[in-house]
């Protein structure tokens, strides 16, 4: 498993989360959700998280948990067989 650590400055700097190419809801928190998103950099991708405020009255909180330094792992898109429960007759 490959880590990075990228500054806050860096993610920002690439519109990080908001230009991500992916993004799904990770742990739900009293004030906050953890958000994975995967990225593009040079050439590889990497999935990260940052804190979605759970509320208005959270927005403005920093997303980046008043980190710095992200760490993130790089990631390849694999196709995947997923089983799940569903109403008989479907």
């Amino acid at each position: 498993m490959t880590k990075r650590t990228f500054t806050v400055d860096e993610l920002e700097e690439m519109d990080l989360p908001y230009s991500s190419i992916e993004e799904w809801p990770g742990e739900e928190h009293r004030w906050w959700v953890q958000k994975f998103f995967v990225f593009e950099h040079e050439g590889k991708f990497w999935r990260a998280w940052y804190a979605d405020p759970a509320t208005e009255l959270q927005e403005g909180q920093d997303i980046w948990d008043d980190k710095t330094e992200i760490d993130a792992i790089e990631v390849v898109q694999r196709e995947v067989l997923v089983r799940r429960w569903v109403e008989a007759g479907q």
